[in-house]
């Protein structure tokens, strides 16, 4: 397990340094560096590794705050790719604390910017449709969930070397899938 000090100036300084040598504020104008796009992507993965570990609160945390400090950015438009990430980590955090209803929204938000800004076959755009999946799963939205599910499968059978952080959600999420369907079936008859 990594553990980082993250009040450490070691660990610190490489997150803020490439900023530091750019511009006089990060790239979202923040004094003191407080959201340089470096520390952004740190954030960004270190709430993944939260969510991954069951660390939820704090994955939620992390991307909420990241998602605060994108919104009041006049620098937005520039990072569409770290919106998508937060807001795909919020809205994932957000389905399994129980917070069905907030899900939605950052989960729509972030499939949108895939969408927008990634190729079909993006591995992200992937990641963003099985996230929002999940939560039409669990709204008991079949449908719309297999559409998402089946359009993931197609970018990641495109995806050879992806790995089993990106496979794993969509096995699961099509297991979800069958068993809701087989259940269906079997109230129907």
């Amino acid at each position: 397990m990594i553990l980082l000090d993250m009040r450490s100036p070691r660990v610190v300084k490489p997150l803020i340094g490439i900023s530091c040598c750019t511009k006089q504020f990060g790239i979202f104008g923040m004094p003191n560096h407080a959201a340089s796009d470096t520390y952004v992507r740190a954030t960004l993965g270190l709430a993944r590794t939260d969510l991954e570990r069951g660390r939820i609160e704090d994955s939620r945390a992390a991307s909420a705050e990241l998602l605060r400090l994108i919104g009041a950015s006049p620098e937005r438009q520039y990072v569409p790719d770290q919106e998508a990430g937060a807001a795909r980590l919020l809205g994932a955090s957000l389905l399994r604390l129980g917070h069905t209803p907030e899900a939605e929204v950052p989960l729509r938000r972030a499939v949108e910017l895939r969408e927008l800004s990634d190729d079909p076959d993006s591995i992200w755009l992937a990641e963003a449709r099985i996230s929002l999946a999940d939560w039409l799963l669990t709204e008991g939205r079949v449908p719309e969930a297999r559409h998402l599910l089946e359009l993931a499968a197609v970018a990641q059978s495109h995806q050879p070397a992806v790995g089993a952080q990106y496979r794993g959600p969509l096995l699961l999420a099509r297991r979800r899938l069958a068993q809701l369907e087989g259940a269906a079936r079997d109230k129907a008859t």
